[in-house]
C-alpha cells in the first residue's frame, strides 16, 4: 500500500494527467496500425491503472502495489460522484495481461482485442475524470 500525503487534489489530478498522456499515446499507437497493437495495448492497460491510482489518491486511500487492474478495480473507492462503469473479473483479468504484450514476440494482437482494450480502458478513464472533476 502506499503512504500519500493528504493533498489529495494536487496529487491525483497530476496522476490524472499522467493517465490521460499515456491513453493519448495508446490512441496514437492504435492509428499507427496493425504492427504498434502491443505498444497501444501495453498503454491502454497503463493508462487504466493510472487512471485507477489516481482516483485511490483522490479519495485519500493507500493503493495497491500492483499492475492488476482486476486487484485495483476490486478495491477502488466508488464516490457517489461519478457512474462506475462494471466490469466482470475474468475481463480485467484478461485486460490486465495486454500489459506484458509487448513482450510476447510470436503473439499478435487481434482487431476485436485491441477494440475491447481500448473500450475498457476508456471507461475506466472517464470514470476517474468524473471523481477527478468533481466539485
Amino acid at each position: 500500500m502506499s503512504s500519500l500525503p493528504d493533498t489529495n487534489g494536487g496529487e491525483a489530478r497530476e496522476l490524472f494527467k499522467e493517465a490521460m498522456s499515456t491513453y493519448e499515446i495508446a490512441v496514437w499507437s492504435r492509428s499507427r496500425g496493425k504492427d504498434h497493437r502491443k505498444v497501444a495495448a501495453r498503454n491502454f492497460v497503463h493508462a487504466a491503472e493510472l487512471a485507477l491510482k489516481s482516483i485511490y489518491v483522490n479519495q485519500e486511500r493507500p493503493f495497491p502495489r500492483t499492475h492488476q487492474i482486476d486487484v485495483l478495480y476490486q478495491d477502488c473507492p466508488r464516490p457517489d460522484s461519478a457512474p462506475i462503469p462494471l466490469f466482470t473479473t475474468p475481463e480485467l483479468e484478461e485486460f490486465s495481461k495486454w500489459y506484458l504484450s509487448p513482450y510476447w514476440a510470436a503473439k499478435p494482437i487481434a482487431e476485436a482485442d485491441l477494440r475491447k482494450c481500448e473500450d475498457i480502458s476508456t471507461q475506466i478513464v472517464l470514470w476517474a475524470k468524473g471523481v477527478i472533476d468533481r466539485p
